[in-house]
């Protein structure tokens, strides 16, 4: 009698009969250039991936956390001492917890959209950072350039600017956002390093874009990580993404960073056209666009979804959002 397939034999099996996989969040990182990333993506049959660009402010997150730092440490002890006692003697004190915050800064940077569109390989789409921490109206004034620019659409990211999501600036990317019929990823959960600390993790929740999301229905939102960042609490937001995603035609999850846990809930509470795949490469190296691809399809065939559901998640959704193709290729 032949052996049963495992489930992720099945998961792996599946997603070779597809033609092709596209990625909503990856990164551009440590100096690569836009060539290698997109080699790196053609070589795990990701042909359509939207590169999420960050300008960290330094200056800023130095400036801001170096006051209440100590504060926030001394309250999340209990919290983290129960969730994830690990991260507390990793990071061991408040000054060594901003140093590792900024190192991970460093790792980010730019990105030009004309050299990712010269590329070989994966389809490189360059959403924009607009530096929310630029206030208002510098914010909406860079975001309406940087869309003219060529970039494709705005990457918020809330937490690294230091910013609360239902703040002034925010709306500004908003307003951006819909003047050029441009879509918005929305970082949401936690970030390393300071970020994981609950005072600070709560720029993140993704409830409090909710006014700015009724307000421009006409502006697609993908709530990245399902709402689930975080090395701490996997899952911190995921509920409140959902909430989004089931009231608003609008807003879609990505499954970027995000484990076999999360990805269940979010199977469970929404319909597969809500749920773009999404792998995060390469902020976390060990998980590939094909390990977050062959997650997410083990945990679609566990909750009974076919084929039609996993190719919808892995690359058509996408495709529709951004009337863009995922074309078949070959690894290189």
């Amino acid at each position: 009698m032949p052996r049963a397939l495992t489930l992720l034999e099945k998961a792996l099996e599946l997603l070779e009969e597809l033609p092709c996989i596209a990625d909503a969040h990856v990164h551009l990182i440590d100096g690569r250039s836009p060539w290698e990333l997109a080699l790196e993506l053609a070589g795990y049959r990701v042909s359509l991936a939207q590169v999420m660009e960050i300008r960290p402010p330094v200056d800023l997150v130095t400036r801001k956390s170096q006051g209440v730092l100590p504060r926030a440490w001394s309250m999340s002890r209990p919290v983290l001492e129960k969730l994830a006692p690990w991260l507390l003697e990793h990071y061991e004190s408040p000054s060594r917890l901003l140093a590792e915050t900024l190192v991970f800064l460093s790792r980010f940077g730019p990105i030009d959209p004309r050299e990712a569109r010269a590329t070989s390989g994966a389809r490189l789409l360059v959403y924009a950072d607009p530096e929310p921490s630029a206030g208002p109206e510098e914010t909406h004034a860079r975001a309406h350039g940087r869309l003219r620019d060529g970039y494709q659409g705005l990457k918020l990211i809330t937490t690294l600017h230091m910013v609360w999501p239902d703040s002034e600036e925010v709306e500004a990317v908003f307003e951006a956002a819909n003047e050029a019929a441009a879509p918005i990823l929305a970082h949401a959960g936690c970030d390393p390093g300071l970020w994981e600390l609950p005072p600070f993790c709560a720029l993140g929740n993704p409830a409090r874009l909710e006014p700015f999301i009724a307000r421009y229905r006409d502006v697609p939102v993908i709530i990245a990580h399902c709402g689930g960042y975080s090395a701490a609490a996997p899952g911190v937001y995921t509920q409140e993404a959902v909430a989004l995603a089931r009231r608003y035609p609008n807003v879609y999850l990505d499954t970027s960073a995000v484990p076999l846990e999360v990805l269940e809930i979010v199977l469970a509470s929404l319909p597969p056209d809500k749920i773009l795949h999404g792998s995060d490469y390469p902020v976390v190296e060990e998980d590939t666009p094909a390990r977050s691809a062959a997650r997410l399809a083990a945990a679609a065939i566990h909750r009974g979804l076919g084929r039609r559901a996993v190719e919808a998640m892995m690359y058509r959704n996408l495709e529709e959002l951004l009337g863009q193709q995922c074309q078949p290729i070959e690894p290189t």
